[in-house]
């Protein structure tokens, strides 16, 4: 094999194994730079803060402000990265990953939240019902406050690993491989890029996996990465704000009330939150068949 044919295929295009590294690389170099600039802008403002006496309303930034401040770097980095991609690899629009105009229309975006949130309420309801889940009273507070604030710090963390991992590399994978086989490598990608969380298990992981499925099939149906993200953002709100318990098997600020495993942990999720549990996998299932249903709906009308 010549080392042209290496780099691109015989009709003269660059090879997706070359596209998705030029697409890596670019990321990588933008969200170093991004992680620095926004960390140390951070840093800086707290130490202002302390200095003038007034770092007390910040004190509980923790974990929610760094996975606000982490995304937020993400997504600036990701964004970098589709347009370079974009614009000089592929020579193409926005619409190739679904973030054009169109897929923006608010009934979509709205359609893509409820189908996240219902997905993980409807089965913790069911486990809050037969006692699998229970709730343990917490010191009061806003829980409008806390919502809000859940909102604007998950909502970056959630287009981030949207933009990673069912943007541009979905789109070059699907024009190779087609749509399903592409959805279940990255979302086996996906559930391993938990591992390192507190509690990660097997069976965690591999409903991480079947949520990248589930979110991957939002995107396949709607033909919309904004409501692909916005189902991610509303399971993650779901359990920061509506349940107050873990996300991921990282712990969160709650305030008035936690809901909290009582039951078997292979179906509660145990330490990893209710998104662990076989009864959230049963959620997304249904979420799956609904979305493949609107979407073969789609193709015959």
């Amino acid at each position: 094999m010549r080392t042209r044919d290496f780099v691109f295929t015989p009709a003269g295009a660059l090879r997706s194994a070359w596209r998705i590294a030029i697409f890596v690389l670019v990321a990588a170099t933008a969200f170093s730079v991004a992680a620095v600039v926004l960390f140390s802008l951070w840093n800086a403002f707290m130490a202002a803060a302390v200095a003038r006496g007034a770092a007390e309303p910040f004190s509980g930034f923790g974990v929610l402000g760094t996975i606000f401040l982490s995304g937020v770097a993400g997504v600036l980095a990701l964004l970098v990265a589709h347009l370079v991609s974009l614009r000089w690899v592929e020579r193409r629009g926005w619409e190739m990953v679904g973030l054009h105009r169109s897929a923006a229309r608010p009934g979509v975006l709205v359609r893509g939240f409820v189908i996240g949130v219902l997905a993980l309420a409807m089965p913790a309801g069911v486990l809050m019902l037969v006692g699998w889940l229970g709730v343990r009273e917490m010191p009061d507070g806003s829980w409008l406050l806390l919502a809000g604030i859940t909102l604007i710090a998950l909502a970056p963390a959630a287009l981030f690993e949207e933009l990673a991992l069912r943007g541009y590399a979905f789109s070059v994978l699907r024009e190779v491989w087609g749509w399903k086989p592409a959805l279940l490598v990255l979302s086996v990608v996906f559930g391993v890029w938990h591992y390192a969380n507190p509690g990660a298990t097997v069976q965690a992981l591999a409903l991480v996996s079947l949520a990248g499925v589930f979110l991957g099939m939002v995107l396949v149906a709607t033909r919309s990465l904004y409501a692909a993200w916005l189902a991610h953002l509303g399971w993650n709100w779901t359990l920061v704000a509506l349940l107050h318990t873990e996300l991921s098997g990282i712990p969160v600020p709650v305030t008035d009330y936690r809901v909290v495993d009582t039951g078997p942990d292979w179906v509660t999720g145990g330490s990893w939150g209710p998104e662990g549990g076989v009864a959230a996998g049963v959620g997304m299932l249904l979420g799956i068949g609904y979305l493949l249903t609107r979407r073969a709906r789609r193709e015959e009308s």
